[in-house]
């Protein structure tokens, strides 16, 4: 039965005008809806009735998970959720209107500067999912939507698991297309490092018009395209005003080997800072929170995705509904923002996020404001520019164990120089610890950018003050800045080079 049909069979919700149907899953059906106090356009989800109980587990799943990130300005929102007088949950979220991404990238792929833009964005929303212990499982073109604003907001949360879930235990209607290996063979927990191989595929798609997977007037079958993922062999993003390092960006995000992959979805949106800092573009800010899942325990970011089936489960926390002002909502998240403003590209980390007492405040005001819809995606990017990235007033945060605060939003100091020591076929970099008054030795982490020549820019984050690398013939630079973990600020850079024969 089409979209068109099933309209006839939409339940009378008080409150409601049913406009027209916007789109059809596996479980559920997605309409446009016009409510009336508030007077807006809305997007209700329904379980259809033919999916019987599976259809009300996976739209209360889903309203548990997007609870949990409801209020980050590139996820979808929740307005709420309730039964039709038959009995069928339904979540009412933000109607978006422009909802195919994926039909206007294949007629017309996407500027490097506006694809890079949308990705980053996504990135920040996967990154605090993550945090909060879920895996999107199914992060595509077709799931991102454009709202009212103009921004790109991801959606459909119906296929997601808590990280570390069992596959055996999980939901497969996923698209290969952009799905790493070990998700489609079922061979691996669910891990961060999956949706960071699918981000990966999406910037890919968004630049070329097409799946990294998919060939032209070929056989694109679900059984061939997982074939061709299993080999793993990413071509090269040949478009002119594509910087030559997408593609190892690209290629690295969706390597075979879970463990060559950037280690967070953090790291990958840093990465692509990157390359906008060198197509000098305006920087886009991924807004990250130093609040996460108090159920998502040290292991749940750092374990590995081929982690043996019998070990423990991350649990996630239930999310619930609640109201708030959308006012605080956008400052909360502004006033977190680890988005490097110093010229520095934040890299990667598998630190677990802390936990923090004021979770269940910050999860009040995060499901509040503007709301999307869901599974059919969306839309084109749109950049926008960074927001303060000063904390919210009134907003503090404590470091475990009852550390200082970030007090005041003074910059760390910064490392007093960077020595290059040449070993043979190494260099052994190193730098001092800088003395931080009101910030705590155990809060602070370095950040450190390495470029050499011919060899793709490396971007990490480590809490030694040490780092061997490869010596390659030519200047070798390494530049280190400073950063206080919970709130994500970071000192002036300090860069050293060293030329090799």
């Amino acid at each position: 039965m089409d979209s068109e049909a099933r309209l006839g069979m939409v339940p009378v919700l008080p409150g409601y005008q049913w406009i027209r149907p916007l789109g059809a899953g596996g479980f559920a059906d997605v309409y446009l809806c016009r409510q009336e106090l508030p007077s807006r356009d809305v997007a209700v989800k329904v379980a259809r009735r033919d999916r019987g109980a599976d259809g009300e587990a996976g739209i209360a799943r889903e309203a548990d998970v997007m609870a949990l990130v409801s209020g980050h300005p590139a996820v979808a929102q929740l307005y709420g959720a309730g039964r039709t007088p038959d009995g069928r949950p339904f979540l009412v979220m933000e109607y978006c209107p422009v909802a195919n991404i994926l039909d206007q990238v294949r007629a017309n792929p996407m500027a490097a500067d506006r694809a890079l833009s949308m990705v980053i964005r996504m990135c920040g929303g996967a990154e605090m999912l993550h945090r909060a212990g879920y895996v999107h499982r199914d992060i595509k073109p077709s799931n991102i939507m454009i709202n009212a604003y103009g921004s790109p907001v991801l959606t459909d949360f119906g296929v997601a698991e808590p990280v570390g879930a069992d596959p055996r235990s999980g939901r497969d209607a996923f698209s290969v297309m952009w799905a790493p290996p070990e998700q489609i063979a079922g061979t691996a927990r669910a891990h961060p490092t999956q949706d960071v191989w699918a981000l990966g595929a999406t910037l890919w798609t968004l630049l070329m018009g097409r799946s990294p997977f998919e060939v032209v007037d070929g056989d694109n079958s679900a059984k061939t395209v997982a074939q061709r993922v299993a080999r793993g062999r990413v071509s090269r993003i040949d478009r002119p005003g594509v910087p030559e390092a997408v593609t190892a960006i690209v290629r690295r995000a969706m390597s075979l080997d879970p463990e060559q992959r950037f280690g967070s979805a953090a790291a990958l949106g840093y990465a692509l800072q990157t390359i906008e800092r060198e197509m000098h573009r305006p920087v886009t800010e991924m807004k990250l929170s130093v609040v996460a899942s108090s159920s998502a325990p040290a292991s749940a970011l750092s374990s590995p995705s081929w982690a043996p089936l019998d070990a423990e489960r991350t649990r996630a926390r239930r999310g619930s509904f609640a109201d708030g002002a959308h006012a605080s909502l956008n400052e909360a998240w502004a006033g977190n923002s680890t988005t490097n403003r110093t010229g520095v590209v934040e890299g990667e980390s598998k630190r677990p996020a802390w936990v923090l007492p004021v979770l269940a405040l910050v999860m009040v005001l995060a499901t509040a404001g503007l709301v999307v819809a869901m599974l059919t995606g969306g839309g084109h990017s749109i950049h926008l520019g960074g927001a303060s990235s000063d904390p919210t007033p009134g907003q503090t945060s404590e470091p475990p164990g009852g550390g200082v605060n970030d007090a005041g939003g003074a910059p760390p100091a910064p490392v007093a120089e960077v020595v290059a020591t040449p070993k043979g076929t190494e260099i052994l970099w190193s730098w001092d610890i800088p003395q931080q008054g009101q910030n705590g030795s155990d809060q602070l982490a370095f950040k450190y950018v390495l470029e050499r020549p011919g060899e793709a820019v490396v971007a990490e984050t480590m809490r030694r003050n040490s780092l061997t690398t490869p010596a390659v013939s030519g200047e070798n630079c390494l530049t280190v800045s400073v950063v206080v973990e919970l709130s994500g600020r970071e000192s002036a850079p300090v860069t050293q080079c060293v030329t090799m024969p």
